[in-house]
């Protein structure tokens, strides 16, 4: 670990962390009533690790990019750092009906997509980050988690928005990752 640059221990934190989130999230807890809505107080906990979670994605990326310590590890863990985390919430969030699977089965679609394009591209020796609409992609699901995770979807604006932010995400997830596959097979070729 004492080889590793800040920006890449933050995404090691995260994943190390994500197991936390999900024993929280199963956690029987008391019951909790803040900003109107009722909910387990280790669920509650949850969802704010998980915005503290979604906030090192932020962090280890700028202070990558600050400091100039980009490393293929940062590039390569960081993805898995994010993919993990949300789709594990996603998934808690199936299992409580509290999401459709259809989103989230489309947008797992595409990141075994780009994995195996990533891996492809690992072989042939280079490594490759996340686009910009892949990364507009993950803060609309981290939105759309965020909403779902704190259960405010029982008002009818903040349901619209979570779901809008789900779907919107399923279309950039389809967007960039068609891109990222083409630009992957391109760069293979050269």
């Amino acid at each position: 670990m004492k080889n590793l640059n800040l920006p890449t221990k933050i995404t090691l934190a995260r994943i190390v962390l994500i197991p936390v989130f999900l024993i929280l999230m199963y956690v029987p807890g008391p019951e909790v009533t803040w900003l109107g809505v009722s909910d387990n107080s280790f669920q509650l906990a949850a969802a704010i690790l998980f915005i503290v979670l979604a906030l090192t994605d932020w962090l280890d990326g700028y202070l990558a990019r600050k400091n100039n310590q980009v490393t293929a590890l940062g590039k390569f863990l960081d993805p898995i750092a994010d993919k993990v985390l949300v789709f594990s919430a996603f998934l808690v969030l199936i299992e409580q009906n509290l999401v459709w699977s259809l989103p989230i089965i489309l947008m797992l679609t595409r990141e075994f997509i780009v994995a195996t394009v990533r891996m492809m591209a690992a072989k042939e020796g280079f490594v490759m980050a996340a686009d910009t609409l892949g990364k507009w992609k993950t803060v609309t699901q981290m939105i759309a988690l965020i909403i779902f995770l704190f259960h405010l979807t029982g008002n009818p604006i903040w349901a619209v928005i979570g779901h809008g932010c789900l779907w919107i995400s399923v279309v950039l997830s389809t967007i960039s990752g068609v891109q990222y596959t083409v630009s992957g097979f391109q760069h293979m070729k050269e």
